[in-house]
């Protein structure tokens, strides 16, 4: 994932942001929600020139409004997921994977599946 992955920090401005994704041309961003929405901003102004699948949000609340204005401005599914559960977070991505499910106790001990 190295080779395809990249690190922005949100914390630079938003002309060296656009700059560095225009670079780097990534089909996903994961981000705020807050920093999605300046990269909404630049998109629909014409400096964010990057052909997004996606756009997954997390650590603030991701309200509808933004959300909204996520897929009619960067033209793509905007992902979600809670990450706050005690047990494991199911992330709604389909990676094609497939689980099968035990019929008694884990051999580790666990009474879980």
């Amino acid at each position: 994932m190295a080779q395809t992955t990249r690190s922005f920090s949100i914390r630079q401005s938003a002309n060296a942001l656009v700059s560095s994704l225009n670079a780097f041309n990534p089909a996903v961003v994961a981000t705020y929600p807050s920093a999605a929405a300046v990269l909404a901003d630049e998109a629909e102004k014409g400096s964010l020139q990057v052909d997004l699948r996606e756009v997954c949000t997390g650590g603030e609340c991701l309200s509808a409004m933004v959300c909204e204005r996520l897929k009619q401005v960067m033209g793509c599914t905007v992902l979600l997921t809670n990450l706050a559960n005690t047990a494991q977070p199911f992330i709604r991505y389909d990676l094609a994977d497939q689980v099968t499910l035990q019929t008694g106790r884990c051999v580790c001990g666990s009474p879980l599946r």
